[in-house]
């Protein structure tokens, strides 16, 4: 049976009641053991086996829909919700890397020429720490099974952005027009540069898309630098995206960006446009 990183729950015990049946559950859960069900233990009642099956693939359901739900929330544009590592056409190495990248803490830089599927892989190491998430936290149950609340996948109120880099300068430099408004304490109030930079901090995993693709000023790559640098230091992973190599962005760009980029895990894509080949 193919491991499914949102099911991950193994039958191996007797256990009684509804109680005992959603705690194993979540410990398999955080646990990641893999499932094996398939079979009625000798030792377990119909009953038991008939719930326990019944809180499984409810949980299955459930949670394949909370990481739909979530990667709807990071403001992953339609053409790549239901985008994964499966649906991915390119090289196995490079896929199984970027895998293993999702897995881990790390910031990565994913490079290539336009339709090598940067921004396929990107959105596929996105699913991939939801999914992940979804097992880290699981949802709540009464001693009855009924689903309580659902946590959030990057853990407490945290949450997940995409956004392309030139929608983000253009949100800048809106911002420094003065043409945004937020809402304060006393009503309306300026949205400041500040406001507009914090916004593109604070997500726990942000994906910038297409960096390189824009006009640049000293201002809207002043902005850019101070975004990816508090992200660094405040250890909230980054993903970006580039048709540009580290030198092109240091000599077309900003020395100052590059450098922060030279620090990320680095995927570079060879592959040609394979949209122009549908």
């Amino acid at each position: 049976m193919t491991e499914n990183p949102i099911q991950l729950i193994s039958k191996d015990k007797g256990i009684t009641g509804i109680k005992e049946i959603i705690e194993r559950i979540k410990v398999k859960q955080m646990t990641n053991v893999a499932v094996d069900w398939e079979e009625k233990p000798s030792h377990m009642s119909d009953e038991d086996w008939e719930e326990e099956n019944r809180v499984v693939e409810e949980d299955d359901e459930y949670n394949a829909n909370r990481v739909e739900t979530h990667l709807r929330g990071c403001g992953i544009p339609i053409k790549y919700q239901k985008t994964s590592f499966d649906t991915f056409i390119g090289n196995d190495k490079i896929k199984d890397h970027c895998i293993t990248l999702a897995e881990s803490e790390d910031d990565v830089l994913i490079s290539g020429p336009t339709g090598s599927g940067k921004t396929h892989l990107a959105v596929s190491i996105l699913r991939r720490i939801i999914e992940l998430g979804v097992i880290k936290y699981p949802m709540g149950r009464n001693a009855r099974g009924k689903i309580l609340w659902e946590p959030g996948v990057f853990g407490g109120r945290a949450y997940g952005e995409f956004v392309t880099v030139p929608r983000l300068l253009m949100d800048l430099r809106s911002v420094f027009g003065g043409n945004h408004r937020k809402e304060g304490r006393e009503g309306p109030e300026v949205k400041t540069e500040q406001d507009a930079i914090e916004e593109y901090t604070k997500p726990k995993v942000l994906i910038l898309d297409d960096l390189g693709a824009e006009k640049t000023t000293d201002y809207s790559l002043t902005s850019l630098y101070l975004i990816i640098d508090e992200r660094i230091n405040n250890l909230k992973r980054t993903i970006v995206t580039t048709n540009l190599t580290l030198k092109e962005i240091e000599k077309k760009m900003d020395a100052r960006v590059a450098s922060r980029l030279a620090g990320m895990k680095t995927i570079s894509l060879t592959m040609p446009d394979y949209r122009k080949k549908r």
